[in-house]
């Protein structure tokens, strides 16, 4: 089995242990996140970037890139992912997901617990998705978005690139790149990140 190195604030490396056993890794290290400019990686390993700020996480990927490392996703056995679904690399799915056909995560994607990518759903690269949200069919997610724990999308709807949905808020109509959307039904309130 090859090593699993995970990058990740020092708080979380408990969970996250946790995690990387039930998802097959019989160990794993962990690697703070500051260390990554001048470490090499070691030959043989592959990296989870677990690091809750989506924009961090981009730049230790792009890092850990031009250093030709591998990157493993993290998915715990619970988890219910169709066999049409399409995850992409370093994505962290905690207990309790269920990601449906056709549906697509993007790339170094943090999803926690209870939460449910629908059909045809498309979550793009670097998105966080709180605990119990609902990403139902058909929703379109973009980049480094932020939706909060308890949040539910209706069908169809589009979410643009760095917005921020807040918690428990229900989203029934489309938000453009860079907004802050919150409430029931949500709507804009300010600037996304």
């Amino acid at each position: 089995m090859e090593r699993l190195i995970i990058v990740c604030e020092k708080s979380r490396e408990p969970d996250l242990l946790e995690l990387a056993q039930a998802a097959g890794f019989d160990a794993a290290e962990f690697c703070e996140e500051d260390s990554m400019q001048s470490r090499e990686p070691p030959a043989g390993s592959l990296f989870c970037i677990a690091v809750k700020d989506k924009i961090r996480r981009a730049q230790i990927a792009e890092i850990l890139r031009k250093k030709n490392a591998k990157f493993a996703s993290l998915i715990h056995p619970s988890c219910e992912i169709s066999k049409f679904a399409n995850i992409g690399e370093g994505a962290v799915i905690e207990p309790f997901c269920m990601v449906s056909a056709n549906a697509v995560l993007g790339g170094f994607c943090l999803v926690e617990s209870h939460s449910l990518i629908g059909h045809n759903a498309d979550v793009g690269k670097f998105s966080n998705i709180g605990s119990h949200c609902d990403i139902t069919g058909f929703c379109r997610i973009g980049e480094f978005c932020e939706i909060g724990h308890g949040a539910t999308i209706i069908p169809n709807v589009k979410i643009g690139s760095h917005v921020v949905v807040c918690e428990n808020s229900a989203v029934i109509k489309s938000a453009k790149d860079f907004e802050k959307i919150c409430g029931i039904p949500a709507r804009k309130i300010g600037a996304g990140e």
